[in-house]
C-alpha cells in the first residue's frame, strides 16, 4: 500500500510539479503484483495505450490481463496465461511462440484477420479464444497444439475449419456466428449443396444396412464409399 501524506495532498506546486513522478495505476498494479509474490497481473480496463514495463516481473510472472485496453502491440514475458479481450490488436506477432509454457490465450473482441504459424508451436497450449475478430482463415497447422481442450472461434468470418482439428483433444468447441452455413459458403457456386441423398447414405451407414444390401449399383456404393 502507498500512503501520501496530508501535506502533500494540500500541496498544489508538487502535485503539478511533473517532476514529481507520480505513480500511475498500471504501476501500482505491478508493485502490489511484486508484493503478492510477481505471479499475477490484472491490469483490466487501465486505459492502457502501451504495454508498461514489466521488467520487475520478467522472471516471475504468469497470469496477465490486459484486457479491455487500447493497446495494439503484444507483450512477450514467460506467461502461462494471457487476456488481451477488447482491444485494437491488428495482428498478433509471430514472436508468440516464445511463450513456450502459455496455457491459456485469449485475444477476442480484436481486429485479428490471421493467425501466424508461431501460434501453433506451443506446446501447452490449452485454451485459445480468438473470437468475434475479421478471422477467414485458420490454418491447418492448428494440429500442432496438441494440448488444445478449448477453441473459441464464435463471430468470425471462416467458411470452415481446417482438418487437422480432428486431430486434437478438444472438449469445448465454438463456432457460431461464421459463415460455415451452407447459403454463406464462397464455393456455393462451385459445389452440390447437401442432397437427401447424403442423407440417405448416412443413416444407411449408421444402421449397418449393407449387410442386407449386397449388389448395390457402382455409383451408390461409391456415395457410401465416402
Amino acid at each position: 500500500m502507498v500512503y501520501v501524506t496530508k501535506s502533500v495532498l494540500n500541496d498544489n506546486s508538487v502535485l503539478n510539479d511533473e517532476k514529481c513522478g507520480i505513480i500511475t495505476p498500471a504501476e501500482l498494479a505491478i508493485l502490489d503484483s511484486l508484493v503478492q509474490g510477481g505471479l499475477l497481473l490484472n491490469l483490466k480496463a487501465h486505459f492502457l495505450s502501451q504495454v508498461p514495463d514489466l521488467t520487475p516481473l520478467a522472471n516471475s510472472l504468469l497470469y496477465l490481463n490486459l484486457s479491455f485496453n487500447n493497446l495494439n502491440s503484444l507483450p512477450v514475458e514467460h506467461l502461462e496465461v494471457l487476456k488481451l479481450r477488447d482491444n485494437p490488436i491488428k495482428e498478433i506477432p509471430e514472436g508468440i511462440h516464445k511463450l513456450k509454457k502459455l496455457r491459456t490465450f485469449v485475444i477476442s473482441f480484436c481486429l485479428i484477420s490471421s493467425l501466424p504459424l508461431g501460434l501453433f508451436l506451443l506446446p501447452c497450449l490449452q485454451l485459445l479464444d480468438v473470437s468475434y475478430n475479421k478471422i477467414t482463415f485458420i490454418p491447418n497447422d492448428i494440429r500442432n497444439l496438441r494440448a488444445l481442450e478449448c477453441l473459441n472461434v464464435e463471430g468470425n468470418e471462416l467458411c470452415a475449419l481446417p482438418c487437422g482439428a480432428l486431430s486434437l483433444p478438444i472438449r469445448q468447441l465454438r463456432i457460431s456466428n461464421n459463415y460455415m452455413h451452407a447459403l454463406f459458403w464462397e464455393e456455393n457456386s462451385q459445389n452440390q449443396p447437401q442432397r437427401l441423398l447424403h442423407l440417405a447414405a448416412l443413416t444407411f451407414a449408421q444402421n449397418n444396412l449393407g449387410q442386407y444390401y449386397r449388389d448395390l449399383p457402382s455409383d451408390i456404393q461409391q456415395v457410401l464409399n465416402k
